[in-house]
């Protein structure tokens, strides 16, 4: 078994573990070896105490954490027969800065992390545009820091609510910082509007485009990634917003959830603790995250690359990036 650690691109310290057959990995795991100890901290504390400590989990996603306790404590208040009704208003606001936190790990992940490795394996001096992705991401984080206060670590969503009252100066700042982000992604990411790429159903469409987008796929498929990384083609999204719905998904094929079924358990560690979790449905392993909520969106792109594609390291890592 072969040990890799790593120290960089993530929000802590893993290891992944594999083991290697006819020289190709048959086996592999990540360990996470360290406890952030939130569930100790939050044990005893009042329940609001939640909305500080948690989104402190990561300082990548923290945002998500936030939502995440928010919506667990307004369930609790549902569940005891007191439910909080939620404006229109404080919908739109926590959609959108989840939305943006999200765009942003998607242009960190696309520029200082999938390409980045790609350059390592080929000589395309096309592919050294790291700065890139910090550039399209503190764009993506001035927006959300407009009505979330700060990123990370904000406190800004409450039960019931949010404490933002955005000004009409600070909608206006925000509109400016999404045509900007927009105009960086038609440029330098898509090499087209954002319409002509939003109706692309086919891979064939990236050909013509002359987009950092494009390169990736054309990089991927020329180290034969698209035969890679097959796993168990199980896709899970139990995420409830407005870009996604709850879902499972074998082999395209949508199906209803069913909570009673959804369930976690430790990740296998060969020679360490390990604080990761598997999700399952049904007592079957799936996967989870951006791929698994663009299944469940049926795009048509998404659809036509995993038609082609099933889920090897080129869907996976093209497909999330897009």
């Amino acid at each position: 078994m072969i040990t890799k650690e790593i120290i960089d691109h993530i929000e802590g310290e893993a290891s992944i573990y594999f083991d290697m057959k006819d020289e190709k990995v048959d086996f592999a795991t990540v360990t996470f070896p360290h406890f952030r100890a939130m569930e100790t901290m939050l044990s005893g504390k009042n329940a609001l105490d939640a909305l500080v400590i948690t989104p402190r989990v990561c300082g990548i996603c923290g945002h998500a954490h936030l939502l995440a306790s928010v919506r667990a404590i307004e369930d609790a208040y549902k569940n005891a027969g007191k439910e909080i009704p939620l404006t229109q208003k404080a919908q739109k606001l926590r959609e959108f800065t989840i939305v943006m936190e999200i765009i942003q790990n998607h242009f960190k992940w696309l520029y200082l992390t999938i390409i980045p490795e790609l350059a390592k394996l080929t000589s395309s001096e096309q592919l050294q545009t790291p700065l890139k992705g910090a550039f399209a991401a503190q764009i993506a984080t001035k927006a959300l820091a407009l009505f979330g206060g700060q990123w990370p670590h904000s406190s800004y969503m409450i039960p019931g609510g949010v404490t933002a009252d955005p000004t009409h100066m600070e909608l206006i700042k925000a509109k400016s910082f999404i045509e900007e982000l927009i105009q960086f992604f038609q440029k330098e990411s898509a090499g087209s509007s954002l319409d002509k790429f939003l109706a692309i159903e086919t891979c064939k469409g990236f050909k013509d485009l002359d987009s950092d987008i494009s390169r990736l796929e054309e990089s991927l498929t020329d180290l034969d990634m698209h035969k890679k990384g097959f796993a168990y083609d199980r896709f899970i999204s139990i995420g409830e917003h407005s870009f996604t719905t709850p879902s499972k998904l074998l082999h395209t094929v949508s199906h209803p959830i069913q909570l009673k079924y959804i369930s976690t358990e430790d990740s296998f560690s060969p020679q360490q603790k390990s604080y990761a979790k598997n999700a399952l449905y049904n007592d079957k392993y799936y996967e989870t995250g951006p791929l698994a909520r663009l299944m469940a969106q049926k795009i048509p792109l998404i659809k036509n690359m995993h038609r082609r594609f099933k889920d090897s390291a080129l869907y996976k890592s093209n497909g999330k990036s897009i």
